[in-house]
């Protein structure tokens, strides 16, 4: 009876250990996918040297810009993050401004975000953006289609109507 006792207080111990050692106490990533991936998404990306598409086509006017986009924002359900670009030399007629508000579509949180033109107060209309990242999330890739005129240094310029897709490294 003496054992039974001892080896009955045994498995109660190992049961309650077993137990306590399966509860979730932290060790799992409780992050929602749009936290996942704004943490990839956040940060300073530069823009690959002749990886610019307008209309299919090489596009060459962000060359030997040095253009860098800087994603930038702390997480919120459904939030709005922000976006900026700086460049070593004027570019004329950008389908980006040079500041920015955007969100993610929460339709499609790992491949698009919505820029928030329409927040300019100018007409403009909000930007659906496709995205992907690399499987070592070092290369984002941006595909959209832009319909308007241009920006440069926040002025208006020539249209640059149509489908673009630049490529950044982190």
């Amino acid at each position: 009876m003496k054992h039974l006792a001892r080896l009955l207080s045994l498995l109660i111990l190992v049961s309650a250990g077993i137990f306590f050692a399966s509860c979730g106490g932290g060790g799992g990533n409780d992050k929602t996918e749009e936290e996942l991936q704004l943490d990839k998404l956040k940060g300073t990306w530069t823009l690959t040297e002749s990886s610019v598409k307008f209309g299919g086509s090489t596009d060459d006017r962000f060359d030997g810009s040095a253009l860098k986009l800087t994603i930038a924002g702390t997480y919120s359900a459904g939030g709005k993050y922000t976006y900026s670009l700086t460049t070593s030399k004027q570019v004329n007629a950008s389908p980006w401004k040079g500041a920015g508000n955007w969100k993610f579509n929460p339709a499609a949180v790992s491949s698009n975000i919505i820029r928030l033109d329409s927040e300019f107060g100018d007409g403009s209309q909000d930007v659906s953006i496709t995205y992907s990242l690399s499987s070592d999330a070092k290369t984002l890739t941006m595909d959209f289609t832009y319909s308007g005129t241009g920006y440069v240094l926040g002025a208006r310029t020539e249209s640059v109507s149509g489908d673009w897709t630049f490529v950044f490294t982190k």
